[in-house]
């Protein structure tokens, strides 16, 4: 597909999704939430992406106007991942609006679902009740999706919702050590490009339900004691055995040490810009 819609194309997953598929020459339009949050740098996203004549920003009410013709075979990315953590944000998923944007969306395209693993596996999460009416929504329409849920992600663009994140930006700021926060999946932890190169290889195969994880299995762990965050070992729940035959590994893994310090480098420069 040489055409693409991201909903939430500023969040941390659908920022990666979005540089990735410019990168392969796919058109994005990119559908963006208005942000004042402090750490949400979009402005420092429109910058990197904007001279690129592949993009398009646009709204959930607009896109299709903004596309020019019946969006047929088209790849639509919906980040729930982070929206997931900001509960103000609920709302857009049940409005008139979106409802109208999925039903613009053609048979033949392609949905690509990112949720955080609590939204499969617990029963009584939080979000779990907003979250099956959404997908009930996508499965109504009869739309070809394929289900990717996601530990803990890190990386550039990581929002300060995530201990890594708030962690790094206290070290930064010689603040005080960060504890783990308790919605967060810590069974594992993935570098945000590795999830992106997966996610697209799969969904060009059948429509499916996946987990992503990394090879060692435990990755979390190992990054909170590199970031030296406070947690209890006790507190990571293995993944019910139910869901292990949804289970895939990441194609490419990039050592998590790496991986950290490049989101190091990268936050750095951010804050380092904000106090010019």
């Amino acid at each position: 597909m040489d055409k693409a819609v991201i909903v939430g194309t500023f969040d941390f997953m659908g920022f990666h999704f979005c540089t990735t598929l410019l990168e392969k020459g796919t058109e994005v339009f990119g559908i963006a939430f208005g942000d004042c949050e402090p750490y949400s740098f979009n402005e420092e996203k429109r910058l990197e992406i904007g001279r690129n004549a592949n993009f398009i920003e646009t709204s959930l009410s607009d896109w299709h106007v903004t596309f020019g013709k019946d969006p047929e075979d088209i790849l639509v990315v919906i980040d729930y991942y982070d929206l997931s953590l900001r509960a103000e944000k609920y709302h857009i998923f049940n409005s008139t609006v979106f409802e109208q944007f999925i039903n613009s969306i053609t048979e033949n395209s392609k949905v690509i679902l990112l949720a955080p693993i609590q939204l499969l596996v617990h029963k009584h999460c939080e979000q779990k009740e907003k979250y099956t009416k959404l997908l009930n929504s996508l499965k109504t329409k009869g739309l070809l999706i394929n289900e990717f849920y996601l530990p803990t992600v890190y990386g550039p663009w990581q929002s300060d919702h995530f201990t890594f994140t708030k962690q790094l930006i206290k070290n930064l700021s010689d603040g005080d050590q960060t504890k783990d926060r308790f919605n967060e999946w810590k069974q594992d932890a993935l570098y945000a490009s590795d999830v992106v190169e997966t996610i697209l290889i799969l969904a060009d195969q059948a429509e499916d339900k996946y987990i992503l994880r990394s090879k060692e299995g435990n990755l979390w762990a190992n990054c909170a004691e590199y970031l030296s965050i406070d947690f209890k070992e006790k507190d990571i729940d293995p993944l019910p055995s139910i869901f292990n035959e949804c289970e895939r590994t990441v194609v490419k893994e990039t050592p998590y040490q790496v991986g950290l310090e490049t989101q190091r480098a990268h936050l750095k420069s951010l804050l380092e810009d904000m106090e010019m």
